[in-house]
């Protein structure tokens, strides 16, 4: 059965982020969304209908779209949409991460990886996983490999470019990260930790710059201390 079109109000269709395939759920690309808003407001209409299952009318592409779209018009907006049958929430969740992938704003590394993830805890075969993000199955392996740790529970996680040297030793020693390891990835984004530093260093050099009070001066004694120990194991 083919697609069908149908109009509907905004307010009707629903985000569900179970079915959202970037690796930070329940936040949307501001902008992404800021850029949309000037579409409409510019009187012109989106390339592309935003896309939701035909039975719940949960959205499959277009969470950033409709977003828009109550922005400017508020919860009497409307849109047509297309209407699709799925046979069970695995597929759209693998036609989410397709659409996703191939649209305007492209899945990440990291968030390939966490939907990836995702799929295998679902015993979702790598083939199908592969396809969905455009990509044969050895590179879809070896990047969720590359780019994500184990954590103490057994589950694996995805990481950001920042923990490239973490993820490379722990897969050489085999182990778990640990409760602080872990929480580097959960918080760090994409910029390297060297990348930080230096902005550190450069801050701490132009004096005036930095408010030293009472907290700040705490974290920079931690800091020295774990410089301190950092520098007396390493051998350079």
């Amino acid at each position: 059965m083919g697609d069908k079109t149908k109009t509907v109000k905004v307010l009707e269709l629903v985000q569900d982020w179970k079915l959202w395939p970037r690796h930070e759920a329940g936040k949307l690309d501001s902008t992404n969304v800021s850029k949309l808003r000037e579409i409409l407001r510019s009187g012109r209409a989106f390339s592309t209908r935003i896309i939701v299952d035909a039975v719940s009318l949960r959205i499959i592409d277009g969470f950033h779209r409709s977003r828009a779209l109550l922005d400017v018009y508020g919860k009497e907006a409307e849109t047509e949409v297309v209407l699709r049958e799925y046979a069970d929430d695995i597929e759209m969740r693998i036609e989410a991460a397709h659409c996703a992938n191939t649209g305007s704003l492209q899945l990440t590394p990291k968030d390939m990886v966490h939907f990836a993830l995702g799929m295998r805890r679902d015993h979702v075969p790598w083939p199908r996983i592969a396809e969905a993000l455009d990509m044969d199955v050895e590179r879809c392996r070896t990047l969720v490999e590359g780019r994500s740790i184990r954590t103490r529970d057994g589950q694996r996680i995805a990481t950001s470019n920042a923990a490239t040297v973490l993820v490379q030793h722990l897969n050489e020693t085999g182990a778990p990260a640990d409760a602080e390891q872990e929480h580097f990835v959960r918080t760090a984004n994409g910029s390297p930790p060297m990348m930080h530093a230096r902005m550190l260093l450069s801050a701490l050099r132009a004096y005036g710059s930095i408010e030293y009070d009472e907290k700040t001066v705490a974290v920079l004694k931690e800091l020295a201390q774990a410089i301190a120990e950092i520098v007396a194991k390493v051998k350079v």
